[in-house]
């Protein structure tokens, strides 16, 4: 079915609507100025998808006509209430309170058309002046559609609103609540995992109020329509799925590793195991911290500049996880000395460090793309293939020729195989080649696993880092071209 509507822009001069349509169309129709009173008449622009088209309608600012130009103009806007479909009202925080618009915002409540607040320049007022004006505009159009949602969601919110602070400090408050309560029970002797269950629920439970008064204008706004709602309810709840079965997946793909290794060879060698894991699992928290902060900055980059955008995350990523490597052997030697009692364990660090590199490009690159472009079944068919091999190889390495060397070492084949299987679906859809890159970044992973499992010495980081400087050889335009853009964005 194919659907069809006219969207209709209005508001005082100056308030940015004629940018906003721009924006809208991807063109520029309207002209842009600092002077009122610019746009004089209505200015169309009509934008296409698969099943819809929207027909754009830019107006005159509203004003109070005192000749017959400002009369006709004014007429424009009067029309763009009586044909829209939706209006978007524009607004933003530098305009004062006047009576210019009284009359249309009165014609808007009687319409019954569905219309958008859009509030314009918020990096020129304070959080707290935001909020009084979200307060006002309720007031004056008390139609706004909100929805009561959950702590989880409170947190995607304030991601996906780049309030990235506010985020980071309700989780630092959640985990020293649960580290301040943790320490208490240790200290005094109680080994009781309930109250240690009780302490993280604690944590949560604060971080849940400090959410709630941080997006209260959503918490305790009016919620929509329950149809629009439903329709709303169940796209998400079909994307919400799909992510949900990929996550899971995810999690089985070194899951059933870890399960074949325990029921193999005992708690003990599977302690081993899995405190390598951990040591290699400090660097993906700070992955995945920059991957929230990725996530809004990339969904407000336009279309045309996604690819390029890929590939100069992917060769700032890739140049700095691949030269991280170097610094295998001195951290193996300083987590020896802090815990002799497992160096045995740390041996596996060789066979673990690479796997940081291709989940960290699967999280921040492959899979944040997936979802900028809704391609969450992309992410959900490459989860499921990866565990059916994760379940094939480690029947191969553990049961059949119980190796639990090749075991640990299928963890980086695991997850090596999700990420060229993402980046081959992305660079098809993007339109850009990987494959040249691949193929080196799968040399220099062979070659660090090869040197530091084989030489166990400072030869390792030697030889090593020669074939680090051989790859930036290979790869000083990209790298250069990298440098370049990241210079032109700091001078901004």
């Amino acid at each position: 079915m194919h659907k069809s509507g006219f969207v209709n822009i209005i508001g005082n001069p100056n308030v940015g609507k004629s940018t906003l349509m721009n924006a809208l169309v991807g063109e520029k129709l309207s002209i842009i100025t600092s002077k009122a009173q610019t746009t004089r008449h209505r200015i169309l622009g009509i934008v296409n998808g698969d099943d819809f088209q929207i027909v754009f309608s830019d107006t005159p600012g509203i004003l109070k006509p005192c000749y017959k130009l400002q009369e006709s103009m004014m007429n424009f806007v009067r029309g763009a209430l009586s044909d829209a479909d939706v209006l978007l009202y524009v607004t933003d925080t530098v305009e004062r309170d006047d009576e210019r618009a009284a009359e249309i915002i009165d014609r808007i409540r009687q319409s019954g058309v569905p219309t958008l607040v859009v509030v314009n320049k918020i990096d020129l007022t304070t959080q707290e002046a935001l909020e009084a004006l979200v307060e006002k505009w309720r007031a004056t159009l008390p139609d706004a559609h909100l929805l009561l949602i959950p702590r989880t969601y409170l947190g995607f919110v304030l991601q996906f609103t780049n309030r990235i602070k506010e985020y980071a400090a309700i989780t630092m408050l959640e985990r020293v609540i649960y580290f301040v309560l943790v320490t208490a029970l240790v200290l005094g002797g109680v080994q009781d995992y309930r109250l240690l269950l009780a302490a993280d629920l604690i944590g949560k439970a604060v971080g849940l109020v400090v959410a709630v008064c941080r997006c209260r204008d959503i918490v305790f706004g009016r919620m929509v329509p329950f149809r629009s709602g439903l329709s709303e309810a169940g796209k998400n709840i079909n994307v919400g799925f799909k992510l949900m079965i990929a996550n899971i997946a995810s999690l089985l793909i070194v899951g059933i590793v870890r399960m074949t290794i325990e029921n193999k060879w005992g708690v003990a060698t599977f302690g081993k195991v899995s405190l390598t894991m951990s040591v290699s699992n400090l660097l993906m928290v700070f992955i995945s911290a920059v991957s929230i902060i990725l996530f809004p900055t990339l969904r407000r980059t336009s279309d045309d500049k996604l690819a390029g955008m890929y590939d100069f995350m992917r060769t700032s990523i890739m140049t700095v996880l691949l030269g991280l490597l170097i610094f295998y052997y001195p951290a193996k030697l300083l987590l020896t000395a802090w815990l002799p009692k497992y160096a045995e364990a740390l041996t596996y660090m060789a066979l673990m460090f690479p796997v940081c590199v291709f989940e960290s490009k699967t999280s921040m690159l492959v899979n944040t793309y997936m979802k900028i472009l809704r391609r969450e079944k992309w992410i959900l068919l490459i989860n499921a293939c990866t565990v059916a091999l994760s379940i094939l190889i480690s029947g191969l390495t553990v049961f059949l020729l119980e190796n639990l060397t090749l075991a640990v070492l299928s963890i980086v084949v695991l997850q090596t195989f999700r990420c060229i299987f993402g980046e081959l679906l992305l660079s098809r859809d993007l339109d850009i080649r990987v494959r040249k890159d691949i193929v080196l970044e799968v040399l220099m992973t062979a070659t660090f696993i090869a040197t530091a499992w084989f030489l166990r010495s400072w030869l390792c980081t030697i030889l090593y880092g020669a074939a680090y400087l051989v790859y930036v050889l290979i790869k000083r335009q990209d790298i250069a071209r990298m440098l370049g853009q990241v210079k032109s964005l700091i001078k901004r």
